[in-house]
């Protein structure tokens, strides 16, 4: 357990994070009085979930084709229209 004041924690923080990592405590004092601990956490594993595992898997609306159908045809019309009027 390794003690440091706000000051010296602020200028060189991140040589202290490092030096947590070796130590797993420090802590942090103001004038020498001890007023906090900060510790390593432990790291979480994350798992990959399996496919399919969300609850609305299977359920898919085909109709979405259709509706993909219908604009791509609308934009297919031979029909050019002008819009400027003369």
């Amino acid at each position: 357990m390794k003690k440091v004041n706000i000051q010296e924690l602020k200028a060189n923080f991140p040589r202290f994070l490092s030096e947590l990592e070796a130590e797993s405590v420090l802590t942090i004092c103001r004038r020498n009085m001890p007023i906090a601990e900060l510790r390593m956490i432990k790291p979480t594993i994350n798992k990959k979930r399996k496919f399919g595992q969300h609850r609305s898997w299977g359920k898919f609306d085909y109709g979405v084709f259709e509706q993909q159908r219908e604009i791509s045809d609308a934009f297919e019309d031979d029909e050019i229209v002008n819009l400027k009027s003369s």
